[in-house]
């Protein structure tokens, strides 16, 4: 996402200053959790249910060095689960 702000000491300029933000449409928030024994993983919040999964199924995520692929979703939660414990093989087709 890019961010640009202006920044001044005069109140009445200040109100008037603009900021825009550009979507970075190949970009998703997610939550980063450690279990000992299982693993690293993402969960990344899916409002719409199995709409918004089935268009994350097939992804690679990428986050701090290591490749997450696929593991599940909780329809209960509307969450779905990236793993990497290492083992993962990715390829590019």
């Amino acid at each position: 996402m890019q961010i640009e702000t202006t920044t001044t000491t005069n109140a009445a300029d200040a109100m008037q200053s603009a900021i825009t933000a550009t979507v970075n449409p190949n970009e998703v928030s997610a939550r980063y959790s450690f279990r000992e024994g299982f693993g690293h993983y993402l969960n990344i919040e899916v409002p719409n249910g199995w709409d918004d999964v089935r268009k994350l199924t097939k992804k690679v995520l990428h986050h701090d060095g290591r490749k997450y692929t696929f593991r599940g979703w909780n329809s209960d939660r509307n969450e779905c689960f990236f793993h990497s414990d290492g083992s993962e093989i990715t390829v590019i087709l």
